[in-house]
């Protein structure tokens, strides 16, 4: 695994929990640290998913994690044609992939604990929801 990212922070966990790191300048612009055949572009910016399309290798699969908050998005229709570059954008089907996630986590595979950096209790989730940790985990009273 290959993590690029401009957030200290991020790039902290992502190195503890053994990816390869790379820190990016603010606004990622940049050119590609390598070709890759699985490319995930989670920072939601012009910048980034033009960076990760220049990133995947000839028929590599570009994944956005979610789309932008503006009406459009600019996307190299050329570029992807010319190296063959398939874009997944959606949702994930939560319900339908948490049986396979729980047995990864219930044999160790997975330690999701690893990546939340801060707990609060689903009652404050209000307060909460905005904060630019990695990850928040809502949680109920009794449930550690």
């Amino acid at each position: 695994m290959v993590y690029l990212d401009d957030n200290p922070q991020r790039l902290a966990k992502a190195k503890s929990l053994g990816a390869e790191v790379h820190e990016a300048p603010k606004g990622l612009v940049m050119e590609p640290i390598g070709l890759f055949p699985i490319v995930v572009d989670a920072a939601a910016s012009d910048a980034s998913i033009l960076l990760a399309f220049r990133s995947a290798e000839p028929n590599g699969i570009c994944q956005r994690m979610y789309g932008d908050f503006t009406e459009t998005t600019p996307v190299p229709l050329r570029h992807m044609y010319g190296v063959g570059i398939q874009l997944r954008i959606g949702r994930v089907n939560a319900r339908a992939e948490m049986p396979d996630c729980v047995g990864h986590v219930v044999a160790g595979h997975f330690h999701p604990e690893h990546v939340i950096t801060r707990r609060v209790r689903f009652e404050d989730a209000h307060e909460a929801i905005g904060d630019p940790t990695i990850r928040v985990a809502f949680v109920r009273d009794g449930i550690d």
